[in-house]
């Protein structure tokens, strides 16, 4: 921006300028091409029960991350690098305050500075972080240097906390810092990291062990009475402890496990011991003050249970499960089970996951010190070969059983669960050159991987499309690494069953990280297949030019391999898109009728009969163009008829070149009856995919010939506005006819339904054709037709308008842009009421709304429109949609979610007040079965997540929740979808025709979805939600609510109701 009028922004609205001068402003929005959308990590652990003192270093890092610009990272250190001090649950708990200031995430990886095996490296540790950001890991560059540059782009400008735990020493920590001052890194070691502070303009947070208070007041919060009865016993128990948090923990659990002995006793005890084992403490070192406590833990210890202890240190699998200690030690699953729960008692091992453990690495370094000391060389070879004998016989079984049709789904669990550390066994093996062992495992891991292959193009064949996925992305995620030729191949069945699913984006985006890494590999077969998959991605998703471009090269790439089967597959992508694009254009060129015909006749040639038929019908369409209706009807004839194999596309492609034809002859009647009949087919594909996921995939089908209907009716000057209803209810927005658990979908709703269910309220449904937008509008029972002119101003105002409203979200915008921007935004928003209501309002006059929208209207915020202003209007994707959600009942209890990383402005918990007595859901009680179980009945339900939308299926649009992420088509479980779903975070907006989350909701059953349609201040989304929950518990419907909060300040609050309102 410069101080001369008429000035110039351009770039994404993210960033604000402040102005100096200005006399004029154009505000231009870029959609800025990236590999990935952004995804927001939340990777901190959970906070540490019983965190006692540390207020001073609390206060400290406060201060550090308001001087954030000065500092690029705050380093927790302990003096003399003593362990077990509590750096870790310091930096945690600290994170988890200020984790609100930090939007774009946060980042942690436990770096292992210190473990008794080997540290994890940098190029590790990036690679982890690349895919929090939702790198795919063909993406990730194999230098480090590139990795590095990779994660500083990703973090540029983006304010995220990175936790980087347990590191050993600046070089290791170095390559993970951001590049920009917007992030704060905090870093835990044991070592004071000087070079990292003279080098990185670090600053160090010294952190010495508790003080004695502190160190009682831990004891008093773990033990509980006895301590306030015994206090300077207690303050004895702390200084033999070392004051260290870790001891003091194990401490407190022995006297929790002795009721019965006063606290003077176990100080005796421990002093006893301290002396017994004086030999351990080196000069005073407080490093022996720890062995001690845990010497003294330990010597407490039946002898199996401590035979178990050291057998866990040398074990190359850190959090083993029941089984994997019983081969271990050598003993039966009970006796395993008893051993490990004597351990856990003792604070030896923690509980990872119901029969899961692990040791603090503090606890591990001290048990492979014990195991060196007290067993032999031959005990613990012993030990782990029984570990991978164990992994190995019990994979093969598990193989074998997953072969068998008959086989218990626990198997296949058991091997998901267990592939990472089958990976580290088989690690463990190659770098202790145990060649017999490495070579057992490689064959059991390789079988593995092509089982989750197998079952993967198994579920696909059979339907189950995200089983599918689910078993590709295991694969993939598990064998990159050890395999990644392999798992590049499966990439490509991965991207066939997102293309299955309508979700062409996703299936472009993997096959072009893909693509890289095979040409590396040489794989120039599957390079050529990808590049096929890329075109028929793009040629779904519209994107006419890449698709002719990708095929092409596909083409090329087939014939120099010599491979004609795929070139001809590669050659009849390639005239689709040539096609498509001479049909946007209404071309017929002859060179590509010609081409055409040609590859019609080598398909018969290879027999290939399908392909074959799908060429003469894309010859068809292209005489219709040159209106020769005769060459059109004999190349109909020669297509044979359809069999129960051929595909919903051929099948619709020669409904649409009969009703083409028909048009084309002036037989309306019989292009309807093509239509229909394809429509008919369409229901039965539908009705045949099972799942609501699946039928929002297929979305897409069907779509041409639909829109083919709609452009007959508006072409006939004696077309009624209840013919054009008809037509745009039986071809619009589709996936919401089917619901969960029904084999028949609903039927498209009559004007005469729509009529007695508006009453008093005027229903107005635009469509679009040749160029030209429409609106018909349902009033007191009648349907009008009303020409509202060219759709291109209209489309162009709507997209200014939302770039506006997305450049106003930030709360803290300096006054003379905001006032540039709203009168900019005023403006827009008067031109689209003056072009798409004003020639209404002779038929709607003042009554309630009904919206529904097409193409980019979907995400117009209708509030911000004048004639809208504080007037209930309700947004549905079909007049059926609505008429659907009108009818359902809504009640139940109120639900109010908070998920991780949401900031406090947003927490729900602040919503408790009008509705008393609700269910909340916050912090590690968010999870995906909690919310779930919650929302199923629910009357009102407010989720206040990060989220991500799908734009190919808003079915796999999700929101992320303590444990995980909530898939949309997860919500089709609930055996009572919620009645009034608010979604309260920006994430989570209305984001297309698909409308996101919010149009999965309504899929699935929901009556009404209150959203966002574009960005929103945090201070704005946090007030008119209160408010909006106010006016809900008096009563006040959620149209009639929505419509008088957002008229408080429609530019800032573009919330719409999506539903019945």
């Amino acid at each position: 921006m410069t101080d001369q009028p008429d000035n110039h922004f351009e770039g994404t609205a993210r960033e604000v300028v402040q102005a100096h001068h200005i006399d004029g402003v154009h505000i231009n929005v870029h959609e800025q091409p990236v590999s990935a959308p952004f995804r927001t990590p939340r990777e901190l652990p959970p906070d540490v029960p019983g965190f006692t003192g540390r207020e001073a270093e609390l206060t400290e890092l406060d201060a550090l991350l308001d001087s954030a610009p000065d500092s690029t990272a705050a380093v927790i250190s302990a003096v003399a690098g003593t362990a077990g001090v509590g750096k870790t649950a310091l930096a945690v708990r600290w994170a988890h305050r200020v984790r609100d200031r930090f939007p774009d995430g946060d980042l942690y990886v436990d770096l292992r500075g210190y473990d008794s095996d080997r540290p994890m490296s940098p190029d590790d540790a990036l690679a982890g972080f690349l895919r929090s950001l939702r790198v795919d890991g063909s993406a990730i560059p194999s230098e480090r240097h590139e990795r590095t540059a990779q994660y500083r782009t990703l973090l540029a400008g983006r304010r995220v906390l990175v936790v980087l735990d347990n590191a050993s020493s600046a070089e290791q920590v170095r390559p993970l810092l951001p590049g920009s001052a917007a992030s704060f890194v905090l870093v835990t070691s044991r070592d004071s990291l000087a070079g990292l502070v003279a080098r990185d303009g670090a600053r160090r947070v010294d952190l010495d062990r508790l003080s004695v208070t502190e160190s009682v007041d831990l004891l008093h919060a773990l033990i509980g009475p006895r301590v306030a009865e015994e206090p300077g016993r207690a303050a004895e128990l702390a200084r033999h402890s070392a004051q260290l948090p870790l001891a003091l923990r194990v401490t407190a659990e022995l006297a929790v496990s002795r009721p019965t002995t006063p606290l003077a006793e176990l100080v005796r005890e421990l002093a006893d011991e301290q002396h017994r084992l004086a030999e351990l403490d080196a000069g005073g070192d407080e490093r022996t003050a720890v062995r001690t406590v845990f010497s003294w833990s330990y010597l407490h210890l039946p002898e199996p249970a401590a035979r178990v202890f050291r057998l866990l240190g040398i074990s190359p699998v850190r959090e083993p499960d029941v089984s994997a200690t019983a081969a271990l030690a050598g003993t039966d699953l009970a006796e395993a089970r008893r051993l490990l729960t004597t351990l856990r008692r003792a604070h030896l091992v923690e509980d990872v996951s119901p029969g899961r453990f692990r040791m603090h690495d503090l606890l591990h370094a001290y048990a492979v010190g014990l195991a060196a000391e007290q067993g032999t060389e031959a005990e613990r070879v012993g030990a782990v070969n029984r570990l991978f004998d164990h992994y190995h016989d019990t994979a093969v079984r598990a193989l074998k059983a997953v072969a068998d049709t008959a086989g218990e789904p626990g198997h296949l669990a058991w091997l998901e669960a267990e592939i990472p550390n089958m990976l580290v066994l088989h690690d463990h093996a190659q770098r202790h050159s145990w060649p017999g062992q490495r070579q057992r495992l490689s064959q059991v891991l390789h079988d593995c991987m092509v089982t989750l292959h197998t079952l993967g193009i198994a579920a696909r064949q059979d339907g189950d499309l995200p089983e599918a996925l689910r078993h590709f992305d295991t694969a993939i995620a598990r064998f990159e690494l050890l395999a990644p030729g392999y798992c590049n191949g499966i990439r490509l069945d991965q991207a066939e069953a997102l293309l299955d699913l309508g979700m062409y984006e996703e299936a472009a985006q993997h096959l072009r990280r893909a693509i890289p890494l095979l040409r590396e590999l040489g794989m120039d077969e599957e390079i050529a297949k990808a590049e096929t998959y890329q075109a028929m991605a793009a040629l779904r998703h519209g994107d006419l030019v890449s698709a002719r471009r990708r095929a092409a090269v596909a083409v090329r790439l087939f014939e120099r391999l010599g491979d004609e089967h795929w070139a001809c597959t590669a050659r009849l992508t390639l005239v689709r898109a040539l096609v498509a694009i001479s049909v946007a254009h209404r071309q017929a060129p002859s060179s590509l009728i010609g081409r055409i015909t040609a590859l019609a006749a080598e398909f018969e040639q290879r027999g290939r009969c399908g392909e074959a038929a799908v060429a003469k019908l894309l010859a068809a369409r292209l005489y219709v163009r040159k209106a020769l209706p005769q060459v059109v009807r004999q190349l109909l004839d020669e297509v044979p008829p359809p069999e129960q194999t051929t595909s919903i596309d051929q099948l619709l492609l020669l409904r649409t070149c009969r009703a083409e034809l028909a048009v084309l002859r002036g037989d309306r009647a019989s292009a309807y009856r093509e239509v229909s009949a394809g429509l008919a087919e369409l229901d039965r594909f539908r009705r045949g995919l099972g799942s609501p996921e699946l039928v929002c995939g297929a979305a897409s089908h069907g779509r041409e010939l639909g829109s083919l209907a709609v452009s007959v009716v508006l072409r006939d000057p004696g077309a009624s506005g209840a013919e054009l209803v008809d037509w745009l209810e039986r071809t619009r927005a589709q996936a919401y006819r089917y619901r969960p658990g029904q084999s028949e979908p609903r039927e498209s709703a009559s004007l005469a339904e729509l009529g007695a269910a508006l009453g008093e309220r005027a229903l107005v449904s635009f469509t679009s054709s040749a160029g030209s937008i429409f609106a018909v509008v349902v009033v007191d029972g009648r349907a009008e037709l009303v020409p509202l002119g060219e759709s291109e101003p209209v489309l162009h105002w709507a997209g200014e308008l939302h770039a506006d409203l997305d450049a106003l979200a930030p709360d803290r915008l300096p006054r003379v842009l905001v006032d540039v921007v709203a009168t900019s935004a005023r403006r827009r928003a008067a031109l689209l009421d003056e072009l798409l209501l004003h020639p209404l309002a002779g038929l709607t006059g003042d009554r309630e709304l009904v919206l529904v929208p097409a193409n980019a209207l979907h995400t117009l915020a209708w509030g911000a429109l004048p004639s809208l202003v504080g007037r209930p209007v309700s947004v549905a994707p079909s007049a059926t949609a609505w008429l659907s959600a009108s009818r359902r009942r809504v009640a139940g209890p109120t639900v109010l979610v908070t998920g991780p990383g949401t900031p406090a402005e947003l927490d729900a918990a602040e919503l408790c007040r009008p509705h008393p007595g609700a269910v909340l859901l916050r912090g590690e009680r968010a999870t995906v079965r909690g919310v779930l179980g919650a929302l199923d009945g629910a009357g009102l339900a407010h989720l206040a997540t990060h989220g991500m939308h799908e734009p190919g299926n808003a079915l796999f649009s999700h929101m992320e929740l303590a444990d995980g992420e909530l898939r949309a088509h997860e919500l089709t479980r609930l055996s009572r979808p919620p009645g009034h779903v608010v979604l309260g975070a920006a994430e989570l907006t209305v984001a297309d025709e698909g409308h996101g989350f919010a149009g999965a909701l309504l899929v699935i059953g929901a009556r009404t979805v209150s959203a966002a349609v574009s960005r929103v201040g945090l201070n704005a989304a946090a007030t008119t939600c209160a408010e909006y929950h106010q006016l809900l518990a008096r009563g006040t419907s959620p149209a009639v609510a929505l419509a008088a909060v957002t008229s408080v300040d429609p530019l800032r609050r573009p919330y719409v109701c999506l539903g019945a309102g």
